[in-house]
């Protein structure tokens, strides 16, 4: 396993954990990433793609010189609020 893939599944699996801890069982959200060929690793929450490495919308972040991407795990939970914030305004 690359080191990349090491790091998405180390992000998704503390943030589904901490979802566990919020929900019960029967509620259970679940954050999942896949690998699809030539379009990279995708991470997807209640099976909305959030982020995907082809497409990696993450800010870009310069510091003592070095250029990097803001943390992948930030970056998803970011992206998880803002699609829990979307989906709460949904009334029916």
């Amino acid at each position: 396993m690359d080191k990349w893939a090491r790091e998405i599944i180390e992000a998704v699996n503390k943030i589904n954990e901490d979802i566990q801890k919020q929900i019960s069982a029967d509620e259970y959200v679940l954050c999942t990433m896949t690998f699809a060929g030539w379009a990279g690793y995708i991470v997807k929450f209640c099976n909305f793609i959030i982020w995907a490495s082809e497409e990696d919308e993450r800010e870009y972040i310069v510091q003592d010189g070095q250029e990097e991407f803001e943390p992948l795990e930030q970056y998803l939970r970011k992206e998880i609020n803002k699609f829990a914030d979307m989906v709460s305004k949904v009334k029916m």
